[in-house]
């Protein structure tokens, strides 16, 4: 059986034989790879109130483009980016907010609000692109817990 091979499939058959000979490894640099991952601290993720607790959400390696981010307390089994419902207190960082990559807000968190049960399901404070953007670099997770009633 004969197969015909394209300049591409040459091309791309080329780079994988040396990166064989090599040792083994083909590494493939992007734009994603070189960008800083977001990350976020938490004044206090555990023993939190269940009727309220005020926290100091920090972050840095944030984007600021777009709409912002939204920071909030939301319930890990109902969580998605566009899912109201999984989410209890949130606020809206505007792209102003978000100086150097970095910003600092409070939020105050309870157990259970609108639609979240945090007594019995996993909670997480989350960031996340505003207004439905699909960028989800700007998506970071930090699990909390509250104590007992």
């Amino acid at each position: 059986m004969h197969t015909s091979f394209t300049p591409a499939r040459r091309a791309a058959t080329a780079v994988l034989a040396t990166g064989i000979a090599l040792g083994g490894l083909v590494a493939v640099d992007s734009a994603a790879d070189a960008a800083p991952r977001p990350t976020v601290s938490v004044s206090k993720t555990s023993n939190l109130n269940p009727n309220g607790e005020w926290l100091t959400v920090s972050g840095k390696g944030f984007s600021g483009k777009n709409f912002g981010i939204y920071v909030g307390l939301a319930q890990d089994n109902k969580y998605g980016p566009t899912k109201q419902n999984s989410f209890g207190e949130t606020k809206w960082l505007k792209p102003n907010e978000i100086r150097g990559g970095k910003f600092t807000t409070r939020i105050k968190v309870k157990a259970v609000s609108g639609k979240i049960n945090c007594k019995v399901n996993r909670c997480s404070i989350r960031t996340l692109s505003a207004h439905g953007v699909p960028d989800r670099t700007q998506d970071t997770k930090t699990p909390v817990s509250f104590r007992a009633f």
